[in-house]
């Protein structure tokens, strides 16, 4: 049994892709899907990210003052923010999706791997870490007035 394992082929022993509609071969003339590009996030939610960052960012500029090493370290974080969100939108522009999806124009839920999502349950999962990252930055803008800095 082993001798006839070692000597069959692979094709021999891996059930008929054909059949089965798994991952259809490009030579025999099979459709593949190409890989979805689009990122399926409205316009309000990006507004909300950035704004966020933008509340983080003004509460540690009113925290900071006019304490230049503290200045030159957020003029750093703000840059370093645009370069991570430049080179995604960059790289995305790339191959942009031809149509919007049902879900971003708001016709539809997200269709995930997992079942589909409604706008604000997208909105609380995206928004979580920013809103709290923004609340945090205010925090510690109260804060810094608070005690005198």
């Amino acid at each position: 049994m082993l001798d006839e394992l070692q000597t069959a082929t692979l094709a021999e022993l891996l059930p008929d892709r054909q059949a089965t509609g798994a991952h259809p071969d490009p030579e025999s003339g099979g459709k593949q899907n190409p890989e979805a590009t689009d990122l399926q996030v409205p316009k309000p939610i990006w507004h909300a990210m950035w704004a966020s960052y933008a509340l983080f960012f003004a509460g540690l500029f009113a925290a900071i003052g006019s304490e230049r090493s503290g200045l030159f370290m957020l003029v750093i974080s703000v840059a370093y923010t645009f370069v991570f969100f430049g080179t995604a939108a960059i790289l995305f522009g790339l191959n942009r999706p031809r149509t919007k999806s049902q879900f971003e124009l708001g016709l539809g839920p997200l269709q995930t791997w997992t079942g589909p999502m409604s706008r604000s349950a997208v909105a609380g999962q995206i928004l979580a870490v920013p809103l709290c990252i923004a609340l945090f930055g205010i925090s510690i803008a109260i804060i810094a007035k608070a005690v005198g800095l």
